[in-house]
């Protein structure tokens, strides 16, 4: 999945359709969501988003959902505003934030982000939300969202 948080749709996206998947297929093992950032130019704060997001990461699974869910549930206050700090430490805590602001300081963080936008070049990704499904031995481009019935549906068929 390539996202870009500053994106309305990937929002949609993120809150109404991969979070049920996380929950109902990825704690299961038996389904695997590999998200990378995509930070659209036009979007003034995305990539900063997507560098807490990326710091996120390297301090736990649960630390990352948590920004992840922060971030897309408050979007429209800081997308206007560029309060992504805010967000982000509302959501983790003084502890965890100050080791999230000490790992944001590696330039490891921008290059992991470059690396994930030229991927998603390189698949002609141009938009978000951008996902592909591999499945069965085939590849799927989707560009857009899809409602969760959509794709649990397809899971179903295909997951035992």
């Amino acid at each position: 999945m390539f996202s870009d948080f500053e994106c309305p749709a990937c929002r949609e996206f993120y809150l109404n359709t991969i979070r049920p998947v996380l929950k109902d297929y990825c704690s299961l093992d038996k389904v695997c969501v590999v998200f990378h950032e995509f930070p659209l130019q036009g979007h003034k704060y995305s990539r900063q988003a997507a560098q807490y997001s990326k710091a996120a990461q390297r301090l736990g699974r649960k630390q990352w959902r948590t920004v992840m869910d922060a971030l897309y549930k408050n979007q429209e206050k800081w997308y206007q505003d560029g309060s992504v700090d805010d967000v982000v430490f509302k959501a983790l805590g003084a502890d965890e934030y100050f080791r999230l602001k000490k790992l944001l300081l590696d330039p490891s963080i921008d290059a992991a982000i470059d690396s994930e936008v030229a991927l998603g070049q390189k698949k002609e990704v141009t938009s978000t939300p951008a996902f592909f499904v591999y499945a069965i031995g085939r590849d799927q481009k989707v560009v857009g969202g899809l409602p969760y019935p959509v794709l649990k549906d397809f899971f179903d068929r295909i997951v035992k």
